[in-house]
C-alpha cells in the first residue's frame, strides 16, 4: 500500500512535465492563425518554466519571442522591446544567457535609432538627461548606449562556450562551422557589425577613422599587439575588436576561426587605411597571394577572386575561384560557387549591352 501511495505521488509531475516541444508547437499553430495575444500566453508559460529550470536557450528564445510580439501589440514597441530585454537579463543569473541578452538589447536600441531615425536627428540634447524614456534621447545618447552595451558583451566567459549549445535557436548559414566557434566570436562579430556600420560611423560627433600605421596590413602576430594610434571612433572599436579575436585564436583549436578574423581585418584594413598612404591594393593583393601560397585550400581564395572582379577584371578572378571550388573547405566552396555565379551574370549582362542596335546607348558600367 505504501509503495502504491509513493507512486500516486508522483504521477501527477510523469503526467504533467514541462514539454518545450510541445509548447512551442502549439505557438507555431496560434501564430498561424494569427493569433498573438494567445501565442504571447503561452510564451509567457514556457519563459515562467525555463526561468525556473534555469534553462538557458528556451529562456533566450522565449524572451526573443515576447520582444517580437511586443513589437505588434504594444503601442509603445520599440521601449516594449527594450523594457522585455532588460527585465530578462535581470531575471538570470547565468553569464552567457546575459551576454546574450545584452547583445539583443543593443540590437535593439540601434533599430529604434534605425526606424526612427529623421524623428530622432532633430532632438536637441539636453544637459546631464538622465531619462529612460528613449523617446527622449539624441542619436549620440543612443549610439553611445549601444555601444557600451556591445563592449560588455565581450567578456571571457563566452570564450569558453560553444555555440553548438546554441544552435537551435540560431539562424545560420551553411558551411560556416568552425567560423565562430564560440560564444565569444559569435558576439563579437555582432559587434563588429554595428562598429563599422558607416550610419553609425559617419556622424558629425564621430571623428573621422583612418589608419596611418605600416603594421595594420603586417602578418596577424604583428597587427594583434601593435598599439594602434587613431581617433577614439566607433571604427577604432571595431579595430580592437579583432585585435582581441586574433588573440583569442593565436592557439586555439579552431585554425579556420583564426583565418576567418584575418582575412575580415585585412578587408577592413583596406577600406579604412589613409588615403594618403601608397599602393594599398598592391599591398592588400600581395597579403592574400602570400596566405593563398601557404594554405592552397584557404578561404583568401574567395577573397583575391573577389578583389579582382570588383575591378572587372574576370580572367584573373576566374582561376582562384575555380581553385576555391575545388578547396577542401566547405565556406571557401561555397562562397566561391556563388562568386562564380555572380561573375557569369555580370559578364553576360555586358554582352547582352554590347549587342544594342546602333542608335542605342550601351551601358558597360554595372
Amino acid at each position: 500500500m505504501k509503495k502504491i501511495l509513493t507512486f500516486i505521488l508522483f504521477l501527477p509531475l510523469f503526467l504533467f512535465s514541462f514539454n518545450y516541444t510541445t509548447e512551442w508547437e502549439k505557438i507555431e499553430l496560434l501564430d498561424k492563425q494569427q493569433l498573438p495575444k494567445s501565442a504571447l500566453e503561452q510564451v509567457n508559460l514556457i519563459y515562467k518554466q525555463a526561468k525556473k529550470e534555469e534553462n538557458s536557450v528556451q529562456f533566450i528564445r522565449a524572451t526573443i519571442y515576447k520582444k517580437n510580439y511586443a513589437t505588434t501589440l504594444k503601442e509603445n514597441a520599440d521601449s516594449s522591446a527594450i523594457s522585455i530585454i532588460e527585465k530578462a537579463i535581470n531575471e538570470t543569473s547565468t553569464v552567457e544567457t546575459k551576454l546574450i541578452l545584452t547583445s539583443l538589447l543593443a540590437e535593439s536600441y540601434t533599430d529604434y535609432l534605425d526606424k526612427q531615425y529623421y524623428k530622432i536627428y532633430k532632438r536637441t540634447s539636453v544637459n546631464d538627461n538622465n531619462s529612460t524614456d528613449i523617446e527622449t534621447w539624441t542619436v549620440k545618447e543612443l549610439v553611445d548606449k549601444a555601444t557600451q552595451l556591445y563592449l560588455t558583451t565581450l567578456r571571457p566567459e563566452g570564450q569558453k562556450t560553444l555555440m553548438t549549445k546554441y544552435q537551435n535557436i540560431l539562424t545560420k548559414g551553411q558551411h560556416v562551422e568552425g567560423l565562430q566557434p564560440t560564444l565569444y566570436d559569435f558576439l563579437a562579430f555582432r559587434a563588429l557589425k554595428y562598429f563599422k556600420n558607416t550610419k553609425y560611423t559617419l556622424q558629425k560627433f564621430n571623428e573621422d577613422f583612418h589608419l596611418n600605421s605600416k603594421e595594420a596590413f603586417s602578418p596577424a602576430p604583428i597587427f594583434r599587439n601593435h598599439p594602434f594610434i587613431v581617433s577614439n571612433t566607433l571604427k577604432y572599436n571595431a579595430l580592437l575588436i579583432y585585435q582581441k579575436l586574433l588573440i583569442f585564436h593565436k592557439n586555439s583549436k579552431y585554425p579556420l576561426a583564426h583565418m576567418h578574423v584575418n582575412l575580415q581585418r585585412l578587408s577592413f584594413v583596406k577600406q579604412n587605411i589613409n588615403k594618403n598612404e601608397k599602393n594599398t591594393s598592391e599591398k592588400y593583393e600581395k597579403v592574400l597571394k602570400g596566405i593563398v601560397q601557404q594554405n592552397p585550400d584557404s578561404e583568401a581564395l574567395y577573397d583575391l577572386a573577389n578583389f579582382y572582379a570588383q575591378k572587372r577584371e574576370y580572367l584573373k578572378a576566374m582561376p582562384y575561384v575555380e581553385q576555391g571550388i575545388n578547396s577542401k573547405n566547405d565556406y571557401t566552396k561555397q562562397v566561391s560557387l556563388s562568386l562564380k555565379n555572380t561573375i557569369q551574370t555580370r559578364k553576360l549582362q555586358i554582352q547582352t549591352e554590347e549587342v544594342a542596335l546602333p542608335h542605342e546607348n550601351i551601358l558597360a558600367f554595372l
